[in-house]
């Protein structure tokens, strides 16, 4: 990684100092001075605060390692033990592409995806996908490797994630995964050289595979399981392993490069999408996959994401370049007669697993039932009207949300923002904090009936300043949360980096550490190219998910929530658009 610098440990005075900027926002005082204690604890001469940092800055520098926060992040994603697309790290995104108006157009279509996710993948792989920059600065493009043929395998207390190839080398596999009305077909989309099949061959080969993929075979829809909590799809999945046909199968979908997923549902909003789009009926996805591609039956196109290895800055690039590209592509002559070697995907059962894949079903058809999600749309404000006026589009959109959170609940709660940091060597995200107290006094002003047009927009700016300043500071490895997170991961295993210590830093068992990770809003954005919609779960059961969208003619937001939460999302979904007028307007003044 050329010219891209390995991630840092923060001086650790620095960080404690920050970390109570950042949570006196959102905490009472009785909080505040408790964690003011903790931190004069954490810094004290030969502490465990200082004895910690010592052990990370060894750590980070060890030759084996390349991000000190790498092998943490991605544990304490594969301990997570909730379903994955509809409470942990499972993301769906809605590609720009229209309906298609008949069968034939579809499968062409879904061949035009594999081609040019295929011509993707062989540009990750040979090391010619151009790199990206910020603001001058390379960024790290390690994550691209992990996109095509990873999945993660549940097991019992922490899952197991495998990858197709080693991080840096090749890949070693040239088969997807085609899933439709629960079955399952693989078939290769590069020939033997590396090369991938024309749009026209692999239209013909899905043609005859959608023609003849629904069998009888064992356990169909096996799919679903994927989406239970992961300590009940592990059980199964050991079940599933025993069968020799079951490991052929398993082992095949592994090795895989992606998913095609064929639904038969056809959204008519973007709401509908969200929903159909992160799990449908479970039937017909893999959520372990890394990349799992779904064409609905109307030939409208989305993706989901698994999170352990990925950032969204990866996946929205490869959603750009196949909308880009795909959308250039004119239906040809295809036809069935020139069908490319296939495969069935059969997984045996037994009538314990049958009663199982009822009883999965079930229960996802419950959650389902209690995830709730709102799309909230703003035309003629977007990139080009925002900038023009000085306003920063993300600050705008996290300035409006938490208005618009106050208005609906009436107080301030702790709002997360996701900050790439591929700024570093195998970076990944830090957490900024977006409630301050310059955001606080933002939305009293906007809110006071006394306060004058000049008033809440000086109130704006300054809390729009703070905002960019936390930005800078995340991207810069300053940010509060990640390095904190590390200093407890060393002490959380201890014994393979010599820690004794009998009792964690009071920090870490204290009332503003709790709070300050229970995320209430989960928020992130990304470039809206070639994207019509982002979508998530929220992070806590009493929380929001917030995805939004700058475009540049327009600011959209995807807001979830659970169903004791319903109420309280119908309010904020209509405060958020009178906060977004509201606030554009005091701009215009």
């Amino acid at each position: 990684m050329q010219n891209i610098p390995r991630l840092p440990v923060p001086p650790l005075e620095e960080t404690a100092r920050r970390y109570l900027s950042w949570i006196a926002p959102f905490v009472d005082s009785s909080v505040l001075r408790e964690a003011e204690e903790c931190v004069e604890e954490l810094l004290s001469e030969n502490g465990a605060g200082i004895f910690l940092q010592r052990k990370l800055e060894d750590f980070s520098q060890r030759e084996d390692v390349a991000n000190w926060l790498e092998p943490f992040w991605i544990e304490a994603y594969l301990s997570e033990r909730r379903s994955l697309p509809l409470y942990s790290n499972n993301v769906f995104y809605k590609l720009a592409l229209p309906p298609t108006s008949n069968e034939k157009e579809k499968i062409w279509r879904a061949a035009s995806l594999c081609h040019w996710a295929g011509r993707f993948y062989n540009l990750v792989m040979q090391d010619e996908l151009e790199p990206e920059w910020d603001h001058g600065q390379r960024l790290c493009m390690s994550q691209y490797k992990k996109l095509f043929g990873t999945t993660r395998i549940p097991r019992k207390s922490i899952d197991e994630i495998v990858s197709i190839c080693d991080g840096e080398g090749s890949a070693v596999s040239r088969h997807i995964t085609v899933i439709r009305e629960g079955c399952m077909a693989f078939v290769d989309i590069l020939d033997e050289n590396g090369e991938v099949f024309p749009v026209e061959r692999l239209a013909s080969g899905l043609m005859h595979i959608l023609k003849n993929i629904n069998h009888r075979e064992g356990i169909i829809g096996a799919g679903v399981f994927t989406a239970l909590p992961r300590e009940e799809w592990a059980s199964i999945w050991e079940i599933l392993e025993k069968e020799d046909l079951n490991r052929h199968t398993l082992n095949k979908l592994k090795s895989s490069l992606f998913v095609l997923s064929f639904d038969d549902a056809s959204p008519r909003t973007l709401e509908d999408f969200t929903i159909k789009g992160l799990v449908g009926s479970g039937r017909n996805r893999w959520c372990d996959k890394s990349l799992d591609i779904i064409v609905f039956e109307d030939g409208q196109v989305g993706l989901t994401m698994e999170h352990t290895y990925l950032d969204g800055s990866v996946v929205v690039r490869l959603c750009s370049y196949l909308v880009s590209n795909v959308k250039k592509e004119q239906v040809g002559y295809f036809g069935a007669e020139d069908c490319l070697p296939w495969e069935k995907g059969v997984l045996l059962g037994d009538e314990e697993l049958e009663g199982k894949l009822a009883e999965a079903e079930k229960w996802l058809e419950s959650a389902k039932a209690k995830s709730f999600f709102r799309v909230v749309e703003q035309e003629d404000i977007g990139r080009t009207s925002l900038r023009l006026k000085g306003i920063t589009p993300d600050a705008f959109c996290q300035m409006t949300l938490q208005l618009a959170q106050y208005k609906a609940m009436g107080k301030f709660v702790n709002s997360y923002e996701t900050i790439m940091m591929r700024h570093y060597h195998h970076g990944r995200t830090e957490a900024l904090r977006a409630v301050t107290f310059e955001s606080k006094e933002f939305v009293r002003t906007m809110l006071d009936k006394l306060s004058s047009p000049n008033k809440k927009w000086e109130a704006y700016i300054r809390a729009q300043k703070k905002h960019k300043m936390r930005i800078a500071l995340c991207k810069s490895a300053k940010g509060v949360e990640r390095h904190l997170f590390g200093l407890k991961s060393i002490y959380d295993h201890g014994g393979m980096f010599g820690v004794t210590l009998k009792s964690p830093p009071s920090l870490f068992e204290s009332r503003s550490w709790k709070i300050l990770n229970h995320s209430t809003i989960a928020t992130s954005t990304s470039s809206p190219d070639g994207l019509e919609l982002v979508c998530y779960g929220p992070v806590v059961e009493d929380g929001f998910g917030g995805r939004y969208l700058v475009f540049d003619d327009k600011v959209f937001f995807c807001l979830s929530a659970r169903k004791e939460q319903a109420e309280t999302l119908e309010v904020l979904s209509k405060s958020l658009m009178e906060a977004i007028i509201m606030t554009y307007r005091i701009a215009n003044l």
